[in-house]
């Protein structure tokens, strides 16, 4: 008896060393609860809020991510479909299309139109889930953990203390500038980017501010192996919400004209098809239809600008009228006349000083560093020029510094993309950037950029800059990378 008293007493010993930390943990990240209050993630409670204060309404959810918060004019939509309200329910790639999914299917109930718009992309399409960047958008709404299946759960449970260490560095709620906020939706869950000025009202996303008018650094491709998982998934949700009385369709997100890897109009046939044939619900349009002028975009290959989200709505209607109504409607003669393009000067008549280190590549009058010159790289700290053979340098392409010996570079703000594997193949470990809005330079948020780098690589960014970056829609999942520095211009 004496033997078994002490095997349990040694259990719960042990239990509690390993139970009260965690409880500790938690109860202390409890404290922190606002952090991300303030930021884009957190705007998927508002969204939430808004379907679920609506359940009992006819309504037209719109599921997916960024491409849906930047894409539509809601408020025109319901005016269009008398009777419904629209609740636009994208918000982040970075998230998953499946986390969307899953919190918008408690809420539709008879006679809803719930519609799928992933971006085209591998990631969008299949199931990934980001429990770190769940739990920044849930974190003063935990409870909408009970909607996630088991294997989410799963995953939050492991990111937990990644999200928790991560949080716990900041002191006060986030304060993010620029459009990537939670106050910068509307009450539909559009993005609706205002401000005041002059005692008036104006957009601030009138235009494509992209400097070569499309983000090379994630170019789109209609040649993706399609996820059968996903395909399996989206079958079910429709099944399920068609047993309910609701209608479910797949449509098609906005793809930049000139961000199109393959420009061979098969390769969009054949996705088109294949995503058609597998689906058990319909499909409104074909992805060919959505492939707009650059002027209609604002800051990636997928968010539209004010006038791009209202082409899109419209296209949206013509299409929905045509392939589910089945008659025919135009909008043509209201299409939104496009915008001129964002511009910024930069004196282009006298090179940098460091010009000479690289070799380029010219895009649209601009140019892009692809290499180093083997003759000019023999030292290991540099900083990227400005200009050079009197145009203006605005990127780093792919292995840019593969056979350099730099360690350390340091990147200005005249710098507004990097591509993927960038870095990749290279002695870099540091790198400083210059600018203090991340928004100034383009990467992509699925990890490219420091793929095939130096594993001891650390970005450097001015330290007032930190938070911003940490939280940023595109150099947030790189956060574990970043560090603050005193950078005086």
């Amino acid at each position: 008896m004496k033997k078994c008293f002490k095997k349990i007493s040694l259990f719960l010993i042990s239990a509690g060393l390993v139970i009260s930390p965690f409880v500790i943990f938690t109860l202390v990240e409890n404290n922190y609860s606002e952090i991300y209050s303030k930021t884009y993630y957190a705007a998927l409670i508002d969204k939430h809020d808004y379907l679920e204060s609506i359940k009992d309404e006819k309504k037209i959810i719109l599921i997916g991510g960024s491409n849906v918060a930047f894409g539509f004019d809601s408020e025109y939509l319901e005016k269009e479909f008398e009777g419904y309200k629209v609740v636009n329910f994208g918000l982040y790639a970075a998230l998953g299309t499946k986390i969307m999914i899953d919190l918008a299917k408690p809420y539709i109930g008879q006679n809803d139109i719930a519609i799928i718009i992933p971006e085209i992309s591998t990631q969008s399409m299949s199931l990934y889930f980001s429990g770190k960047d769940t739990w920044k958008a849930i974190e003063t709404r935990k409870s909408l953990i009970s909607k996630f299946d088991a294997n989410d759960k799963k995953q939050l449970a492991y990111d937990y203390f990644q999200f928790a260490t991560e949080k716990m560095k900041y002191h006060e709620a986030i304060e993010p500038n620029g459009i990537y906020r939670r106050d910068s939706f509307n009450k539909y869950g559009d993005i609706s980017y205002k401000a005041k000025q002059n005692d008036e009202t104006i957009s601030k996303r009138k235009s494509n501010i992209l400097p070569l008018h499309y983000d090379p650094s994630m170019p789109v491709s209609f040649n993706l192996d399609i996820n059968e998982d996903f395909i399996n998934y989206i079958n079910t949700f429709s099944n399920d919400v068609t047993n309910k009385g609701a209608f479910c369709y797949y449509s098609w997100c906005p793809v930049n004209e000139f961000s199109i890897e393959d420009k061979n109009k098969d390769s969009i046939a054949d996705l088109y098809w294949n995503i058609r044939n597998k689906l058990a619900c319909k499909v409104i349009g074909n992805p060919e239809e959505y492939v707009f002028n650059s002027h209609y975009f604002y800051d990636s290959n997928f968010h539209l600008n004010d006038s791009g989200a209202l082409m899109r709505t419209m296209r949206f209607i013509e299409n929905y009228k045509r392939d589910i109504e089945l008659r025919y409607c135009s909008y043509a003669d209201d299409y939104p006349i496009y915008p001129d393009y964002e511009t910024k000067d930069i004196d282009t008549s006298i090179d940098s000083d460091t010009a000479k280190c690289f070799i380029y590549e010219e895009h649209e009058g601009l140019l892009e560093i692809v290499g180093t010159n083997t003759n000019e790289n023999n030292f290991e700290d540099i900083t990227i020029p400005i200009v050079a053979n009197h145009k203006r340098v605005a990127g780093i392409g792919s292995n840019a510094f593969s056979n350099s010996l730099f360690s350390t570079i340091h990147i200005p703000s005249s710098i507004v993309y990097i591509q993927d594997e960038a870095f990749a193949n290279s002695n870099i470990k540091s790198i400083y950037m210059q600018s203090k809005k991340p928004e100034e330079t383009n990467i992509s948020w699925d990890g490219g950029l420091i793929r095939g780098a130096n594993p001891e690589i650390a970005i450097y960014v001015p330290k007032e800059s930190l938070s911003d970056y940490k939280n940023d829609y595109y150099w947030g999942p790189y956060s574990r990378y970043l560090k603050g520095y005193d950078f005086y211009e």
